[in-house]
Formats: structure tokens, C-alpha cells, sequence
């Protein structure tokens, strides 16, 4: 450019939330040059000098190039008069909306931040989450508790709402996906032939409807199943994977929370979804079916009990359709005048982040009926579709080769290392009389409790076990060692369960939230919609294989542990059944432990047992009964800064309530032992002198 006649160019880096830094070119020019002029010069260098935009000196408020004393260009200054050019261009309504977020903070707090004073070191999560809604409700636009992790400032989250208004993908309305047509049948409702394929598929979801008496509704969509969520429709008994919330309502009525139930159901389809079993061996997937009312009688029922342990009891009990993955039962108790809400989900089409979002926005349409807060468009499909789409791709085989190569030698490792052990046959928690074997079942558990069984059936019909683990150390360790509580928790099962075997391997399925899009680069995670937002199941069932080293010092443990989870998360949402044939001759042995032991760390159970009572003003959780097909399920989430809570849940037919105890007992001793930096320095083989001596 120092060529072109009467032109003086300057050349600068301005951020970028893309690129890191571009170039931009502040230019002098003569009478007969224009900007068009000069970063078409620029180009035609080729495209490493091509400039984002050439501003003159007259566009940026400058009489002329600010220089030093030794008359070269002060390119900070320079940069600073494009990044205030840029935000004078910015939509009006960014100051709108940083008021409106000071507001909603205000509101909560009353303090009222500055806009560049960062809000998650002012608060706890239960804070930000209320944070989260109270923008919902006064802005319109939905803001996220994952957006405070990258977001903390007013002015921050400002940009990041008006980005998303003005990014189409973020916004877009929830229409069909175009997902191959074998998987979602909206190919039912296009000009296009169907294939066979369709053809079957769609006669079968047309036929399910019929069966359920639901020939007035439409077929909306359907699903694909994930193989990890098969298992959620084809378990081991008719309740398998079923999971009853139980509410109460201190002062509505039925009228009213039916009327927010039906709300709520017409803005997240998956809550409208049937499961379809095509026979005989075709693989099962998901009917999404319109908001109709025809449904909506079907889903959702009333009942009147005279008293609360009535309500209980019909709760737990009540009748209904097991092909509808999602019932509720509104109960009005005449005793007190309060409404008790049983919410059944089919694991298959829930998780945690999406219950804690769901029973957030209910608990909205209940209490503030006449409030306008904008249903968010559905996510879920456009989700299933992505996942659809890339899993063939090299990202999904990656993931499906990580998770196999850290399951190899399972086959030579078992059975020793699998634990509990099987004493009966299935893996089946809760209450089964009507599952596989039950004859067979109930006689064993009988042996097993040394024929004291009857004494303690009514009391275990949902089975569990609590300890609250005091550990000081719990912030420390996450503020400044990087050990989530977690890591922590998931650490110490690994051992507890080595310990138990006697051996130094241990295996163990996890339940990951998995909230990101599937088999996309990191770098473009940010530039879609939240992952947060996806109103639908993305959790991923992984099968961990820990192996345990006695001459390892117990940090160098930790720190091994914390790596192996971060590479695994580079890998989320790999196939199970991928990972089963990839397995070859192993996969039957990693199928088996698979339903052995589970571990979860659930945020829905934490923000239900540990929210101040401002949180459950509108459903006050009394009960949660669930019907895993695994031996033995642990629970975790953390209670207070520095406390961890354990619920275990098992099959009565495998082990006693005193077994169990003892078990949970031994786990937050192993938690306790971890948490402390005293003993980092020692080897696990030190520490735990049981692990790997299989003569103990």
C-alpha cells in the first residue's frame, strides 16, 4: 500500500472471538482512492494480506496518526479508536439488556453489580441458577448457568444474548430436522416416495398409536434411540429404567397445574413421546406425537385421596401406560387441601440438567401463570439429528477406538474384578414381582437374608442407603488442585471397589451428562446454541476399567485420574453397541459388567435436597422412587462446600441392607482418606495395604 499515490496506510491487530486477532489497515487517502480501493490491493497480495476492513482516520475520530517522540505510530492508541468505532456500531439494545441483567440481579441480591464486576464470585450455583430464571422472565432471553462459566460480566453476558438473537442457528425455529430419512420419519409427510424401509417403520409408528386408542393424534416425529438408551425400553422387566418424582403443591389446584402441565407439554416434545417396539428383532425408537388433547388425556390423570399417606401410597402405585414415556398424576388430598404431582419418566428420554430445567419452567407455569416466559425451541431434535448424521464419521469412530482400548483385558480380568457378585439371576433394583425369574429371585433373596426377608419387604421395596461425608478439605482441593468433587467421588469408588475384589483393577459404569454437541470440534461448541439448552436426554453411559497401582503415591493417583477424565471427555457420546463389537470376543464380559455397579453423580438430587426453601416454592419435592437394572447404585452430589452426600440403592436378591451398610461405611472412609493432602505423599499400596493381596 506505501505505493498507492497519496495514500498513508497503518496496519494493526484488533481480538477477535473467532480468529484470536485480525488485521485491519487505518488509512490517509487521497481525493481519487476509496477503502474499496485499498483492500482490493491488499488481496490481490493474496489471502494471508487480506484485511478484515480498512478505516480511515476520519471514521475513527482522528485528526491525525498519533505518533511517539521518535514519530512512530502508537499502535495501541490506533488499536483502541477501531474497538470504540466497532462498539459505537453495536445494536442499541446492549445497554437496554445490561440493565435489565443488573435489574434481575438486583432483584435477587440487592446489590446491584457493575457491568464489568464478575457474578459467579458473588454467589453460590443455587444464586446463578435463580439468576438464570429471573433473566428468563424479564429479558426473554434465555441465559444459561453454563454461559456463567465463560461469561462473567454484565457486559459480557450482554454480547452473549444479542450475539445469540442475531446468530439464526441459536434461533430458529424447531422445525423438522433433516435427518436421513431411515431414522426420522418425517419423510411420512414429504412428496417424495418412502422406502420399504420407511414404509415399515412408519405403518409401525401409524399402528402403535392405534393400539394406544390415540387415532386422533399426529406423528410430529420420530426418533432413533441411542444404543446406551436401548437398554432404558428393552429391560428386564415392565417398570425397567422408570423413574417416579413425587411433588407437593401446598396452595394451587388441580385446574391450575393441569393447565401448566399441558403448557409445559407443548413446548418440549420429547415429554410427548411413545416407544415403539417394532417385532421381532427391529430396533425399538421413538414416536414424538403433536400436543393433542387426546394425548394429553392419556398423560396426564386425577385423583382424590382423603389422606397424605393415601397419596404416598397411590403415587408409588398408580396405574399407566408404559409405552408413554412421561405420566403424570395430579392428587388432591382432602385432609390438608394440598396437591401432590407424580411426574413418571422413562430414563430414556430424561436426564439431570434437562429435570433440573423442566421442573424449574413447571414450577413457573404453576406459580406465575400470567408471567411470559417465551418456551425456548426445541433442541432435542436438532441434536438427535447431528448425532445421526456424524456418527459413522471419524470423530465418532475416534471415540468408539478410545473407549474399546481402555476396556481390553476385561475378558482375562474377569470375573475376578467384577463386583458385586451375582447371586440371583438379573440385576434389578426396587420392587420385581412381575420380572424374568421372580420365583427364582425370591427364593434366593430369601437365603440371602437368612429367611428374614418378610420382616423387612415393606420397608425396602425401593431399597437405599445414605451417608453425608464431612470433608474440610473440599474446596482447597477444587479451588486450587483442580480435584473436582466429582473426581473425588468417582477416585474413591474405584478403590472401594479393588478393595473389595482384592484386586488392582476395578470396573464401574458412569452416568456423564455429555452436554455438548456430538462429534464436533471444541472450537465450534461455542458458536452453536448451548448445549445446556438441549431439552432432551444427552447423558452417556461409560464403562470404566481403573487400573490401580500400589507404587503410585495417592497424588499422583489423583492427578492420573483427573487426566484420564479429561481425555475421556474429548470422547463423549461413543456408541455402546460400537464399542461392544469393536470388542470383539470381550464385549459379551464388558456387556456383563456393565450392569454390575453404577456410579452418578446427580445435580438433579443435589438442587433437590439442598435448596433453600425460596427454591421449592412452587414444588416441594417429597419423594423419588426409581427401578435401575444394575446390582448396586451409587449416588452422589455434593451437599454443602465441603460435604459430599452417597445414596446407594441395590438388588435385595444379591446382598442385605447390612451389607450395604458396611459398603457405605468403606466408601467414605476411602473418600475421607483421598481428601486429605497428608496423605498424598504416600503410596496407595501404603495407604490401602488389602489392594491387590488376593490371599487377604
Amino acid at each position: 500500500m506505501q505505493y498507492m499515490p497519496d495514500t498513508h496506510a497503518h496496519v494493526v491487530g484488533v481480538p477477535d472471538g473467532i480468529a484470536g486477532h485480525i488485521v485491519v489497515a487505518i488509512v490517509s487517502l487521497a481525493h481519487h482512492t476509496s477503502t474499496t480501493a485499498v483492500a482490493a490491493a491488499a488481496r490481490a497480495l493474496g489471502p494471508r494480506y487480506a484485511l478484515d476492513a480498512v478505516y480511515t482516520l476520519a471514521s475513527l475520530h482522528l485528526d491525525g496518526v498519533p505518533v511517539t517522540a521518535l514519530g512512530k505510530p502508537k499502535r495501541g492508541l490506533l488499536r483502541d479508536a477501531v474497538l470504540k468505532h466497532r462498539r459505537a456500531l453495536t445494536p442499541k439494545g446492549h445497554d437496554t439488556l445490561q440493565h435489565s441483567l443488573a435489574s434481575s440481579w438486583e432483584q435477587l441480591t440487592g446489590h446491584r453489580p457493575a457491568w464489568h464486576q464478575p457474578l459467579p464470585y458473588l454467589a453460590d450455583s443455587i444464586m446463578l441458577l435463580r439468576y438464570c430464571d429471573a433473566v428468563v422472565r424479564n429479558t426473554g432471553h434465555p441465559l444459561y448457568f453454563q454461559d456463567l462459566k465463560t461469561c462473567h460480566t454484565i457486559d459480557e453476558q450482554a454480547a452473549l444474548l444479542l450475539q445469540r438473537q442475531s446468530n439464526p442457528l441459536a434461533v430458529s425455529s424447531p422445525s423438522p430436522p433433516s435427518i436421513q430419512p431411515l431414522f426420522h420419519h418425517q419423510a411420512l409427510y414429504r412428496q417424495t416416495p418412502a422406502s420399504p424401509d420407511q414404509q415399515s417403520l412408519g405403518l409401525a409408528a401409524r399402528h402403535a398409536l392405534s393400539s394406544l386408542s390415540l387415532s386422533d393424534c399426529r406423528i410430529q416425529a420420530t426418533l432413533p434411540l441411542r444404543s446406551a438408551l436401548r437398554r432404558m425400553i428393552l429391560g428386564q422387566r415392565p417398570q425397567s429404567f422408570h423413574m417416579r418424582l413425587v411433588f407437593r403443591i401446598p396452595d394451587s389446584t388441580i385446574s391450575r397445574v393441569r393447565d401448566a402441565l399441558q403448557s409445559g407439554l407443548a413446548s418440549r416434545p420429547v415429554l410427548r413421546a411413545l416407544a415403539c417396539c417394532p417385532p421381532p428383532n427391529d430396533l425399538p425408537f421413538l414416536i414424538i406425537v403433536a400436543h393433542h388433547p387426546q394425548l394429553l388425556n392419556r398423560q396426564i390423570h386425577h385423583a382424590t385421596v382423603p389422606t397424605e399417606d393415601e397419596a404416598h401410597e397411590y403415587c408409588i402405585d398408580a396405574p399407566d401406560d408404559k409405552a408413554l414415556m412421561f405420566v403424570a398424576h395430579i392428587v388432591h388430598v382432602e385432609q390438608t387441601g394440598h396437591i401432590h404431582l407424580c411426574l413418571r419418566y422413562n430414563h430414556a428420554i430424561v436426564d439431570a440438567t434437562f429435570l433440573l430445567q423442566w421442573h424449574r419452567h413447571l414450577t413457573q407455569l404453576i406459580r406465575h401463570a400470567n408471567d411470559s416466559v417465551p418456551p425456548s425451541p426445541s433442541l432435542y431434535l436438532h441434536w438427535v439429528d447431528l448425532y445421526e448424521q456424524l456418527r459413522h464419521g471419524l470423530a465418532a469412530r475416534q471415540a468408539v477406538a478410545f473407549h474399546a482400548a481402555r476396556l481390553r483385558g476385561i475378558s482375562r480380568l474377569a470375573p475376578q474384578i467384577l463386583w458385586p457378585p451375582q447371586r440371583a439371576p438379573g440385576w434389578m433394583v426396587s420392587s420385581s414381582p412381575d420380572a424374568p425369574h421372580a420365583e427364582q429371585r425370591s427364593h434366593i433373596r430369601n437365603h440371602v437374608w437368612q429367611g428374614t426377608w418378610h420382616l423387612h419387604a415393606s420397608d425396602l421395596r425401593f431399597p437405599r442407603r445414605s451417608r453425608i461425608v464431612r470433608l474440610d478439605a473440599l474446596p482447597h482441593l477444587e479451588q486450587h488442585c483442580s480435584i473436582t468433587p466429582a473426581l473425588l467421588g468417582r477416585s474413591a469408588l474405584a478403590l472401594f471397589s479393588a478393595l473389595q475384589t482384592h484386586q488392582c483393577h476395578a470396573v464401574f459404569t458412569c452416568w456423564e451428562s455429555a452436554r455438548s454437541w456430538p462429534f464436533v470440534p471444541s472450537w465450534l461448541q461455542h458458536y452453536l446454541p448451548p448445549a445446556e439448552a438441549v431439552d432432551g436426554p444427552t447423558v452417556a453411559r461409560v464403562l470404566n476399567m481403573v487400573q490401580l497401582r500400589r507404587d503410585e503415591t495417592v497424588g499422583q493417583f489423583l492427578t492420573r485420574l483427573t487426566r484420564e477424565a479429561d481425555e475421556a471427555r474429548q470422547h463423549e457420546h461413543a456408541d455402546w453397541d460400537a464399542i461392544i463389537t469393536e470388542l470383539r470376543e470381550e464385549g459379551p464380559v464388558a456387556q456383563e459388567a456393565s450392569f454390575r455397579q453404577s456410579f452418578v453423580w446427580d445435580v438433579s438430587m443435589g438442587a433437590a435436597l439442598t435448596a433453600s426453601p425460596q427454591w421449592h416454592q412452587g414444588l416441594e419435592p417429597v419423594s423419588r422412587h426409581d427401578w435401575p437394572d444394575f446390582g448396586l447404585c451409587w449416588n452422589m452430589f455434593r451437599a454443602t462446600c465441603d460435604s459430599i452426600f452417597i445414596v446407594a440403592s441395590w438388588d435385595t436378591a444379591q446382598m442385605t441392607d447390612d451389607d450395604v451398610d458396611k459398603h457405605c461405611d468403606s466408601l467414605a472412609h476411602v473418600l475421607r482418606l483421598l481428601a486429605r493432602q497428608d496423605n498424598w505423599e504416600q503410596k496407595v499400596g501404603c495407604l490401602f495395604p488389602d489392594l491387590g493381596r488376593q490371599d487377604v
